[in-house]
């Protein structure tokens, strides 16, 4: 039993399985040798050993006493790379060595969780781990399955030098963590850059010399290693002219700032440098005057930001794109040229592989999803979102043609119910070649946007729709009018997929006017749609409303304190006009009162009381004193004048107006002063 070396594997279980069903076990020695006795007849002999793998894999058949077998065996190492602080080391190149030789085919590299595996090792081996701008500690010796774990620190160049480009002797740089200073470096005449070699976890270096004034500490943890970063000094004893600060944000799209951009301020004799931290923001100490402010950054392009700098200024945003590069391959590793490369949400930004399959895409903002297409092909994988120029997607053309599939779901409002006569469409990018072949099998129609139709349908009544014969990666869209859908993508294994359709609100405006033609303001108008949501507003001195953001039908009213409006309107769309008119409200009331014969108690019966209403066209009407000289008149609304009329008598008061309930509206009179 042995590796590739020719070194014995002890411990390995060699058992011999018959095929009339004897079976024997053995172990072997720490030189590897093993022996099995008292077999009879023909059967297979195998070797296991947890961790290892053996060849030949099934085993020896043997059908007789047999000498000189062997096993090779291998095995597996993997482990992670991380700092000293425990954070993971990607990128980092995992090197197996065995009696000092590099050994190529028993190399790894460390994925974004710093881990690595190397299979197939049969011997003694000492392991190194090496990336820019780290330094690890020895690897363990290894000999047999393990996991293993290396740790190392990382470094950082710092420059120190002046507003003119010149070395700063006497400086000191500080390096602290957590506060507290652990490192110090003095700087030297003719000197400008210092490695910083074994830090670990996150911390801050700062730069001071007294009368200097330096960009300010620099906070930085391994996702630094390697990096020079720049300390800028200005001479504050020398006479100068007064300088500001400038801040702001480096981005590449919306909400996808860019870290470690190098922003530099240019003027006529100043110029100034900093580095993006990890949201993307700068400052620059020491600038002034008229200038231009430029970021650079490999595989990224940014628009250049013309100032005039006479006092500080923040928020500053240099707005810039980045460009991708990427491959499509055969199943055997070679280019595949023409295959057309378009970006999802931007489908009109597109561009094809050349002969040996390489691809470059520039103009890209924020996350992104690259979409390979071709006629009638698959590709693994469908589709790859990027987010910056160091992703590099690599597409495999797939032998074999795209299966088709069937997509079906419902539509829905916010409010759960059905959506029906949505036009339901399956897109997806234009071919560009010319062509109008379909990977559906029919005739695709192809948009402005660059978007092929590649299946139609509608919803029915209970929204339900149904999309058919699909094939690879497609955009679902959906349009009807006073409705926004969010477009989906779907690709095969997808089945079912509902949708959700907010109703788009519509605008309902007008006028109350009273019953004499005047505008009326304060009048509450509100909006009551057939699911109880409900819209309010007041009209203003005009008598003028507006309702905004209604959704579905509505009814709507109008109410005022002292008006009755006997308008109700119901409307399910925008209307301008919808006015209302109301009347006031007169609230009914009694009177009632006494007549009696001035300066005595005596009544005055047969009085004929007149009614006149003051507020309604109402007509007037009249009531009779009893022999008590009492009167009594129920039913009146508003302002009402009341007189007291007979022949031969005349009256005190002549009349009394009453806008309410009054039981006491008494006259006196006089016989023989009237007619």
């Amino acid at each position: 039993m042995a590796g590739r070396e020719d070194e014995g594997i002890g411990a390995v279980e060699v058992t011999f399985e018959g095929d009339h069903g004897l079976t024997r076990s053995t172990v072997t020695t720490a030189q590897g040798n093993f022996q099995l006795s008292d077999l009879s007849g023909p059967g297979w002999v195998t070797a296991a050993k947890e961790g290892w793998d053996f060849e030949p894999q099934k085993g020896h058949y043997v059908q007789g006493e047999t000498t000189g077998l062997r096993f090779f065996g291998s095995y597996k190492v993997d482990g992670y790379v991380l700092t000293e602080s425990g954070e993971p080391v990607e990128g980092a190149e995992v090197t197996f060595m065995a009696d000092g030789a590099v050994l190529p085919e028993f190399t790894a590299t460390t994925n974004a969780q710093g881990y690595f595996s190397v299979s197939g090792l049969t011997t003694t081996y000492s392991i190194e781990v090496s990336t820019a701008g780290f330094a690890f500690e020895d690897g363990p010796e290894v000999s047999g399955p393990t996991s293993v774990e290396v740790r190392g620190t990382y470094e950082v160049t710092v420059v120190v030098k002046d507003v003119n480009g010149e070395a700063i002797p006497g400086a000191t740089i500080y390096v602290k963590r957590n506060g507290i200073t652990y490192d110090i470096v003095t700087t030297s005449d003719g000197k400008m850059g210092y490695t910083l070699k074994g830090l670990e976890g996150p911390v801050e270096i700062e730069v001071l010399k007294t009368g200097w004034q330096f960009t300010p500490a620099v906070s930085v943890d391994s996702s630094w290693a390697g990096r020079a970063i720049i300390f800028e000094g200005r001479d504050l004893t020398e006479p100068t002219e007064p300088t500001y600060t400038v801040s702001g944000t480096v981005t590449a799209g919306d909400n996808h700032p860019v870290a470690n951009v190098t922003v530099v301020f240019e003027g006529n004799d100043v110029r100034v440098e900093a580095t993006t931290d990890s949201e993307g923001k700068f400052t620059l100490v020491g600038v002034r005057g008229i200038g231009v402010i430029k970021a650079s950054k490999a595989g990224y392009a940014f628009d250049a930001y013309p100032v005039d700098v006479e006092s500080n200024m923040t928020d500053i945003e240099l707005k810039g794109t980045y460009m991708i590069s990427g491959k499509v391959i055969d199943k055997d590793g070679k280019g595949v040229g023409s295959v057309k490369i378009v970006v999802e949400e931007v489908p009109a930004k597109y561009t094809f592989s050349d002969s040996s399959g390489q691809f470059t895409l520039a103009g890209l903002e924020g996350a992104v999803t690259l979409v390979p297409v071709k006629d009638d092909v698959a590709f693994d994988p469908e589709f790859v979102e990027v987010t910056g120029p160091d992703d590099s997607p690599v597409f495999k053309l797939l032998d074999q043609t795209v299966p088709t599939y069937t997509v079906s779901g419902r539509v829905v409002d916010e409010y759960g119910d059905p959506i029906p006569e949505v036009q339901v469409q399956a897109l997806r990018p234009a071919n560009g070649n010319g062509s109008s072949g379909d990977d559906n099998g029919g005739t695709e129609s192809e948009n402005d946007n660059g978007t092929n139709v590649v299946a139609e349908t509608w919803t029915d009544l209970d929204g339900h729709y149904t999309l058919e014969g699909l094939q690879g990666t497609v955009m679902i869209k959906l349009t009807k009018s006073g409705h926004t859908f969010t477009e989906k993508t779907v690709s095969a294994g997808t089945s079912n997929l509902d949708f959700l359709g907010t109703l788009e609100g519509y605008t309902v405006s007008g006028r109350v006017f009273d019953d004499d033609g005047s505008q009326l303001a304060g009048v509450l108008v509100t909006a009551v749609n057939d699911k109880g949501e409900t819209w309010t507003t007041t009209t203003d001195s005009s008598g003028a409303y507006k309702l905004n953001g209604l959704k579905r039908t509505n009814t709507i009213r109008a109410e005022k304190t002292g008006y009755v409006f006997e308008q109700v309107h119901s409307v399910s769309d925008s209307t301008a006009g919808l006015h209302f008119y109301g009347r006031p409200d007169l609230q009914s009331y009694k009177a009632a009162g006494k007549i009696w014969i001035t300066d005595t108690a005596n009544p005055v019966p047969g009085v004929e009381v007149r009614i006149t209403f003051i507020d309604s066209s109402r007509s007037p009407f009249k009531v009779v004193t009893n022999s008590e000289g009492e009167w009594e008149v129920d039913g009146l609304a508003g302002k009402v004048m009341i007189v007291p009329q007979k022949p031969g008598w005349v009256f005190d008061p002549a009349s009394r107006g009453i806008t309410g309930e009054d039981l006491y509206v008494n006259f006196s009179g006089t016989y023989g002063s009237g007619d």
